[in-house]
Order: structure tokens, then C-alpha cells, then sequence
């Protein structure tokens, strides 16, 4: 059923009557060339549809704490404790062991390179077990948009 145009709702149309005028021709150049067009009279309106409702989603994340044990030392990035204990399983990187080296332990075996994904964690005490060209160290950097770090040369 057609409505009055002036009581249109979002995306309805209304049948509408213009004044009888003769419309002068304009040019029209699209993809299929340029020629003349001459308008008809307007026979509907039609009423914009809603704009789509937009929802914005937050989320915060918060990273749980790191609560191991770390061979020799924890004085990288939020959490751990140093351990030299074998009772605590002190940690090292994948592939290497916590051996103990007098009053102090250390991760032995072969040599991990800097930014190597096993020197990742939520933590970056396994960073300084990386290897670097000379005159450089292996430290942590914050993770883009996750928890924990990585390791790059500095």
C-alpha cells in the first residue's frame, strides 16, 4: 500500500506526482559510450534503509603470571623464580639441561640462536641462553598483541 512521501519509514517506497515539465537531454558518457539521454518524471521515492547497527567489542587481555622455576636466574621480563634445585625442575630452553656449575647452575648444550622460537615465553629468562654475532646480546621484546616475549639481538 503506498504511503504519503513525507511519512516514509527506512526503506519504504511512495508512488509520487511531479508537475508535467519537459526535461531537456543531458550527456551520459559510461562504459558502453556517450550519448544523450533525456530524463523521465520521477515515478517513486524510495526511503534509505537503516544504516546497519555497529557493535565494538573490547577485549582486555591480562597474562597470567609466570610461576616457574628458571635455571640460574629470573631477571627477565614478570615472574619466575631462579633455581638451581633439582627439586623445583628448573628450566632451560628446549634442547638444553640445568647443570649445575659450582654455587651456581646454568643451561648447557647445543647453542640456540637469538630469536629461535625455544627461547620464547611468557617470560624472557630463556633469552639470555641465545647466541648473538659478537659485541651483541640476546634480550626479550614484548610480544606484539600476545603474552609473554621474544628474543632478539640488541
Amino acid at each position: 500500500m503506498p504511503r504519503h512521501a513525507n511519512s516514509l519509514r527506512h526503506g519504504e517506497v511512495a508512488k509520487i506526482k511531479c508537475p508535467k515539465v519537459t526535461l531537456p537531454a543531458i550527456p551520459l558518457n559510461d562504459q558502453f559510450g556517450t550519448r544523450d539521454v533525456t530524463p523521465s518524471a520521477p515515478r517513486l521515492l524510495c526511503a534509505p534503509a537503516a544504516p546497519p547497527t555497529t557493535t565494538t567489542t573490547t577485549t582486555t587481555t591480562t597474562c597470567p603470571p609466570a610461576t616457574a622455576a628458571y635455571c640460574g636466574a629470573a631477571d627477565c621480563g614478570e615472574g619466575g623464580m631462579p633455581s638451581c634445585d633439582p627439586l623445583f625442575n628448573p628450566l632451560c630452553p628446549q634442547g638444553m639441561t640445568c647443570t649445575t656449575m659450582g654455587a651456581t647452575c646454568g643451561c648447557t648444550g647445543p647453542t640456540i640462536p637469538c630469536g629461535d622460537p625455544r627461547l620464547s615465553g611468557l617470560t624472557c629468562n630463556f633469552c639470555k641462553w641465545g647466541t648473538c654475532p659478537l659485541g651483541m646480546t640476546c634480550g626479550g621484546v614484548p610480544k606484539s598483541g600476545a603474552c609473554g616475549f621474544d628474543c632478539a639481538c640488541q
